[in-house]
């Protein structure tokens, strides 16, 4: 199962680091001693971290051994429910599919609630529907990675197409952590008519972060301690 994203790095005179989430890990941080050789250094590091820790911390959530996170589910916040992409409604099962008890399974999933849409949508009944899921999950063809617990919103994602979407830890940070000064910040007139100041201390992607400037115009960063220049994210990609 390959998945990617951009991972949010800081530059300074003598290093870079990384910045995210405080359950991604300790950040790493690199010397810098070729400049031309930089970014390819930068990939290759967090290209190991991914292979060496963030596998470990995705397969932990999406799969407990003998079950499987349903691809069809979405969590709910700040709830944390898990809710079906289908029928819109709670799933009974919280999108757990037990690898060992197929009758459950097929006897707990209520998509039955939605047969008009599965029919239109997928040309299927909404018992061959959950037969495929379940063959999915058991064939191997799908390990649970899609979406889970492990995985957070973004409090400043307002684009349609990225609002319902979902980071890991390493993909995200928190204002609060860049600022020279919080209680300033939070106190702010600026930041509170902004919708800025109710968020400091949210997880926002690695996206969001470097968009400031474009997201907010009227915002001067640098009064709060904010140098957004030495900010630049990292894409990845790894296939386990």
């Amino acid at each position: 199962m390959k998945f990617s994203g951009e991972i949010l790095v800081e530059h300074t005179h003598s290093e870079v680091k990384t910045h995210w989430l405080e359950r991604a890990g300790p950040q790493l941080v690199l010397d810098i001693d070729d400049a031309e050789l930089l970014d390819e250094e930068i990939e290759n590091t967090i290209e190991q971290y991914i292979a060496d820790t963030g596998i470990h911390y995705v397969d932990e959530f999406a799969s407990g051994g003998d079950w499987v996170t349903c691809q069809f589910g979405r969590v709910e916040v700040p709830i944390d429910s898990w809710h079906c992409k289908i029928t819109g409604t709670n799933c009974p099962i919280q999108a757990k599919i037990d690898l060992t008890d197929k009758e459950r399974f097929l006897h707990r999933c209520n998509i039955e609630a939605s047969e008009e849409t599965v029919q239109a949508k997928y040309d299927r009944s909404p018992e061959e529907f959950k037969e495929d899921i379940w063959d999915t999950v058991t064939d191997g063809d799908y390990e649970g990675h899609h979406h889970h617990p492990g995985t957070a919103p973004c409090s400043f994602c307002e684009d349609a197409n990225r609002r319902d979407s979902y980071y890991l830890p390493w993909e995200m940070t928190r204002l609060t952590d860049h600022l020279g000064d919080y209680e300033d910040a939070r106190s702010s007139v600026e930041l509170v008519q902004e919708g800025i100041a109710y968020k400091l201390g949210n997880a926002m992607c690695s996206t969001c972060f470097v968009s400031l400037e474009e997201s907010y115009p009227s915002v001067d960063f640098s009064e709060y301690g904010l140098d957004l220049n030495t900010y630049d994210t990292v894409e990845y990609a790894f296939e386990p």
